[in-house]
């Protein structure tokens, strides 16, 4: 007799709308909020210990303890990190630069996938969106018409606006 086996689920990707978006912007914000925080205490808690590193002399025991301490920190904070991530990405959100408020969710458009990109500290947190295809720094302009659509955001059409974001001095184009 043959034993049956159940395969593992595989759960569609959440596509979204404009309107659903802004709909969840409160919540969006807060798991957006809640990564950066974390991505800035793990930032900081290294360059904390790369300073305990480089001082010069030997170490005694309030220095080891310290730097063990600092550890502990880094790890509980990258293993919360890890947490809010599949959080994250359980809702469709996409963290592009955390520290920045940058994030993109998964949308259909009349060309095929695309992301709405999030800026977390722009005043209307819903910028543009993107073809999945497009070269980095794409950033197409929303449309009134787009942002109502309560259902089918495959009426975005794939026409580019002009408008390229360009990154942040020092950092990679492929961030955007």
């Amino acid at each position: 007799m043959r034993r049956k086996t159940s395969a593992p689920s595989v759960t569609p990707p959440i596509l979204w709308t404009p309107q659903k978006a802004k709909n969840a912007m409160g919540f969006l914000g807060r798991v957006m909020d809640d990564i950066r925080t974390v991505a800035l205490d793990q930032t900081a808690t290294q360059l904390r210990l790369q300073r305990l590193g480089e001082q010069k002399g030997r170490a005694d025991r309030n220095l080891l303890l310290g730097r063990k301490a600092l550890e502990d920190d880094l790890e509980q904070s990258k293993s919360m990190g890890r947490q809010l991530m599949d959080e994250a990405m359980d809702l469709g959100l996409h963290p592009i630069d955390p520290v920045q408020g940058i994030a993109a969710l998964p949308c259909m458009t009349t060309e095929g996938l695309g992301f709405l990109v999030i800026d977390r500290f722009a005043e209307e947190p819903l910028v543009g969106w993107r073809l999945a295809k497009d070269p980095p720094g794409i950033l197409r302009e929303l449309k009134n018409g787009d942002s109502e659509a309560a259902g089918d955001l495959a009426q975005l059409e794939a026409k580019p606006t002009g408008k390229t974001k360009e990154p942040p001095e020092g950092t990679s184009p492929q961030a955007a």
